[in-house]
């Protein structure tokens, strides 16, 4: 009989076990990609943003104990343009606010008349960006922000203290920007009691800028400003503490599925090893080498998981799928489902496969072939 077919009559022989430890492994398959899918759609987001308005370079000052980036002097935006390969500086404010009575949404201060606002696409309403529209009471909202605030051009909105009119409402790349509200920058400086202070400054570089100019740039910035940091414009969005928190939780929880689901696999082999300490005893009487009973058993445990890691890869696609879709969330999650994914699920189920057939194996090649015989 060959090793394959013993494989499949055990399996399918117990069959309800089988389906059960393979569900088990799947959810914990599932949660940790759509988990992932999450956060590198979010870093993902956070990258087109930047490279949607054309921002080569980032400089902030990130720091572990605020979500956003810490305050710094706007007027380091004056020292950063003298530098040579600079084309252009823009400060920006962003800030979690809460609006009237919904929850928190992205709150953005830009520059009047800098390049950050070229991108925008307006949907309704007259977008006055220029220098001289920085003192006045609007505001810019995002095609969904507008959505959930359920305003109109025109409309008033109350964010914290101050009473601003809705002067526009735009389209955006940036599926982060459809979810917000912009407003000048002096307005939002004013709001929250930080005049003069930003804590994003956006640089484009020169079009024929080299790697080894931005490396120089860095250097520079970093040594003259303590306390700030320069990125590229693709490098920003793997740095948050909002994408770094997200990758933390869906690593803990793929090994949070790792621990739980080796120990439902090895239950699953141990019992099934327990009732076929007979059959493995027969098939050790008829020349079957330690090495191959060994194989049997890490195969079946590694089929279960693998059929789990793919179950887990459907279902998680599909329930990030769905969340995007329901009418309280859609457009406001971004994930991204790739190669990454799949061949991490793979590799989960391999290392789950050994970890809970190791012990089982180990046990059906202490099996004496006539004691085994002798007791069934």
């Amino acid at each position: 009989m060959s090793l394959f077919t013993v494989i499949y009559r055990n399996l399918w022989s117990r069959r309800a076990r089988s389906l059960l430890t393979a569900a088990g492994v799947a959810i914990g398959v599932a949660a940790g990609v759509g988990m992932a899918a999450i956060a590198w759609g979010f870093q993902a987001s956070l990258e087109r943003t930047n490279a949607a308005r054309g921002a080569d370079v980032i400089v902030t000052r990130l720091t572990k104990r605020r979500p956003s980036p810490t305050p710094f002097e706007q007027a380091r935006a004056n020292d950063l343009a003298a530098m040579p390969g600079v084309r252009a500086v823009a400060g920006m404010v962003w800030e979690l606010l809460t609006i009237e009575n919904t929850p928190s949404i992205v709150v953005y201060g830009w520059e009047p008349g800098s390049f950050l606002w070229d991108h925008l696409s307006p949907r309704a309403g007259q977008f006055k960006t220029t220098a001289e529209a920085g003192g006045e009471e609007d505001v810019y909202l995002g095609v969904m922000c507008a959505e959930v605030l359920r305003k109109k051009v025109g409309d008033i909105v109350q964010i914290e203290s101050r009473t601003l009119r809705v002067a526009g409402i735009f389209e955006s790349a940036a599926m982060i920007e459809n979810g917000a509200a912009i407003l000048p920058l002096p307005i939002l400086q004013t709001i929250l009691g930080s005049e003069g202070k930003v804590n994003f400054l956006n640089v484009r570089l020169a079009p024929n800028a080299t790697a080894e100019q931005f490396e120089h740039l860095r250097d520079t910035i970093q040594a003259r400003f303590r306390g700030l940091r320069v990125f590229r414009g693709d490098e920003i969005g793997q740095n948050t503490i909002e994408t770094q928190a997200a990758k933390a939780m869906s690593v803990a929880t793929l090994m949070i599925a790792l621990v739980i689901g080796t120990l439902g696999v090895m239950n699953t082999m141990l019992m099934s090893v327990f009732e076929r300490k007979c059959e493995i005893g027969l098939l050790m009487a008829v020349g079957w080498r330690y090495g191959r009973i060994l194989a049997m058993i890490l195969l079946e445990s590694l089929t279960l998981c693998l059929f789990g890691a793919v179950a887990g890869v459907v279902l998680g696609v599909a329930g990030v799928r769905t969340l995007q879709n329901l009418d309280s969330l859609r457009d406001k999650i971004e994930a991204q489902f790739g190669l990454g994914l799949v061949s991490g699920a793979v590799v989960f189920a391999v290392v789950l496969g050994i970890l809970g057939g190791v012990y089982p194996a180990l046990r059906a090649l202490a099996v004496q072939p006539l004691e085994a015989l002798r007791s069934e």
